[in-house]
């Protein structure tokens, strides 16, 4: 009785940690998705902003 007693607790703890690790896996894998499209809109922004600048420029030539 005691010892199984002592290995429910183990196994609650054990099931404990793997679902800690899961969750912060799953935080990571959010956080790297989010830097992701971070970059490719400030990607996106700099293209832009380059282009708007030949645009400009061009209208100057005219």
């Amino acid at each position: 009785m005691l010892v199984s007693f002592f290995i429910d607790k183990y196994k609650q703890k054990n099931y404990k940690s793997k679902n800690i690790l899961k969750e912060h896996a799953g935080k990571c894998r959010i956080n790297k998705k989010k830097k992701n499209f971070a970059k490719i809109v400030s990607l996106r922004e700099r293209i832009g902003c380059a282009v708007m600048v030949l645009t400009d420029n061009s209208n100057y030539l005219q």
